[in-house]
């Protein structure tokens, strides 16, 4: 494409190109309307030489008297400049100024000659073959009572007449180029004041199509190019509004999709990643910058998910269906696909979601574990219970030790449901709790808390020949729900008593940890092995179940300390080494405050907030 030309030397030149030719064609009819004029002023002039001329011919020598009749033109013609010539009727020459009749050819056939003798003026502009140039003829007739005796002519070169017309073309000429430059000159500077409000519109058009939609032209003068600059300003404004509108709602949606728990692929027709959110770069282990661009098999290496979005983009596939990702252990998806068009339905982008459904499947597991497993520990006493209930009435009621023996085995068993349906009971509440139910706190010594419990049990750890040792700052202080965090406790050391060996310590120990409480309880039993230790929080389960029942566990222990930890927004873990023993932390982020000595010897508070 050729370099585009200013709209000044367009204007300028489209000027010239309409003034040049029309002053070409000026020039050539005033020239032409002048040397007609001049031939008509010329002729009119030869036609009255012409008259003037005859008269003399018939008031002197006539028609007959030859040697006369030449002399008679040749001092006329010398009087006048013209050249004079009479011819008979029969067209023989009688006499000429400029040449010997007797050598000239008949005149007969002569246009102006002919007119003449017939009794009129004649006259005819051609080239002379005497004098060899373009020359004017008048013919006027001789007359002698009343008849045409002789055709008086009178002849003029017009070489005189060209050289007045060729010095007046010049002065036209120049005259025209005068009008020429000075018109140029004029359409210039009105092209180039045209030109200037339409350059700075040009500027500020740049300057919007670059971002700046802030800038405003100058309104200039004129109608037309001021309406077009205010219409550009009008535009400007409408445009940055609708960008701003537009980037609000890009950074919207930005915003919704990486906020968005679910992983959304964007992808263009061919399968290439156009875009993808930061859900979508965790699930895939994927660096976003990197994968922008890139074709989605390329970097998501995943049989189920690739022939999803083959099959989407071929219009085939469901809008929905499930997959199962191997990466970072097991992981449920079930995957959404959605075509996007444009507005002439031209397949534009495919939409993937991904909505990770395997704390779904997680939680459905466990409920049907938590079902089945408290079907199993509420029916195990119910069938004990209605066991010997049906013994003792078949008869063992006559048999006063045997039915001791069997009201003391239902005892326990109800013993054991009513602890089962404390539990639970139990559960409920701190799940209510840590659903937004406040949970009431208020100050409390952790020491206080910590020998309570282990007094709570050590009946349980003298039975089994096991010693508690209790270690905490005597001012260490927390802002805490005093008996669920000694209910922890309790089932902690309750659990830690059950698996140490006979002879053996279960270690309790509480210290601050910057704003928070730390709360230990540490055994010295079997241990837990790792795959486990994920899932021992979990209601009813167990590691071993046989040895879990045997020692009147109800399965649910861990799990209350969990949700209690949990409901004071802290955290419960556990390490642990199979043959070595368990160590169970619980976090508590809520302390209030540490009690200190003064140097006289009282104890203050230094309150810490959080």
């Amino acid at each position: 494409m050729g370099r585009r030309r200013r709209i000044v030397w367009r204007f300028f030149g489209a000027f010239l190109l309409v003034l040049l030719p029309s002053l070409v064609a000026v020039e050539w009819y005033a020239a032409r309307t002048i040397r007609q004029h001049e031939l008509e002023a010329t002729r009119a002039s030869l036609t009255a030489r012409a008259w003037i001329f005859a008269e003399l011919v018939m008031a002197g020598p006539g028609v007959d008297g030859a040697e006369r009749l030449e002399e008679l033109c040749r001092r006329a013609a010398g009087q006048t400049g013209a050249r004079y010539t009479v011819v008979a009727p029969s067209g023989k020459v009688l006499g000429d100024s400029a040449e010997r009749p007797e050598r000239m050819e008949d005149h007969g056939s002569r246009p102006e000659i002919r007119k003449a003798l017939g009794g009129g003026v004649g006259a005819d502009l051609r080239q002379s073959r005497t004098v060899d140039r373009q020359t004017l003829y008048v013919a006027v007739p001789a007359k002698r009572d009343g008849r045409v005796v002789a055709a008086v002519r009178a002849a003029l070169p017009l070489g005189a007449v060209e050289e007045a017309l060729a010095g007046l073309r010049l002065r036209l000429l120049l005259f025209g180029l005068g009008v020429t430059l000075l018109a140029a000159f004029l359409s210039l500077y009105l092209a180039r004041r045209l030109d200037r409000p339409i350059r700075e519109m040009q500027r500020g058009a740049e300057r919007f199509a670059s971002g700046d939609l802030s800038f405003r032209l100058e309104l200039p003068s004129g109608e037309e190019t001021g309406a077009l600059a205010a219409a550009l300003n009008k535009m400007a404004a409408a445009l940055g509004e609708r960008l701003e509108q537009n980037e609000r709602q890009r950074e919207e949606i930005e915003a919704v999709l990486e906020s968005m728990a679910d992983a959304v692929l964007v992808l263009d027709p061919g399968g290439r990643i156009e875009r993808l959110n930061r859900a979508a770069g965790a699930v895939f282990e994927l660096d976003r910058s990197k994968v922008t661009g890139r074709d989605m098999a390329e970097v998501i290496r995943h049989v189920e998910l690739q022939r999803f979005v083959e099959s989407l983009l071929q219009g085939k596939e469901p809008p929905e269906t499930d997959i199962l990702l191997q990466r970072g252990g097991e992981r449920h998806l079930r995957a959404y696909g959605s075509l996007l068009r444009d507005a002439k339905g031209k397949l534009r982008s495919a939409l993937v979601v991904l909505h990770d459904l395997t704390r779904v499947e997680q939680l459905e597991r466990i409920r049907r574990d938590f079902v089945a497993n408290v079907s199993h520990e509420l029916k195990t006493p119910i069938t004990s219970i209605q066991g010997f209930v049906e013994t003792l009435r078949e008869g063992a009621l006559e048999d006063p030790e045997a039915a001791r023996r069997f009201l003391q085995i239902i005892e326990q068993q109800t013993e054991r449901l009513g602890a089962i349906i404390e539990d639970l009971l139990s559960l409920a509440r701190l799940e209510q709790a840590g659903r937004g139910k406040e949970l009431q706190r208020e100050p409390a010594q952790v020491i206080t808390i910590l020998e309570g419990a282990a007094q709570l049990c050590a009946g349980k750890a003298r039975e089994r020949g096991v010693r508690i040792e209790v270690s905490c700052p005597p001012e260490l202080v927390a802002s805490l729900n005093a008996p669920l965090v000694e209910q922890a406790i309790v089932n902690l050391l309750d659990n830690a008593i059950k698996y140490s060996p006979e002879g053996g310590v279960v270690e309790l120990v509480a210290m601050s940890a910057g704003s928070g409480v730390v709360i230990m309880v540490k055994d010295s039993g079997c241990g837990i092995p790792r795959d486990h230790q994920e899932r021992i929080f979990e209601r009813f389960y167990r590691v071993d179940k046989a040895r879990s029942r045997a020692l009147g566990g109800t399965g649910l222990g861990l799990s209350i300390v969990k949700h209690i930890v949990a409901a004071h927004g802290g955290e419960v873990s556990v390490e642990s080494t199979v043959g070595e023993g368990s160590r169970f932390t619980l976090r508590l982020p809520l302390a209030a405050g540490l009690v200190t000595s003064g140097e006289d010897g009282t104890r203050r508070r230094d309150e810490k907030q959080e």
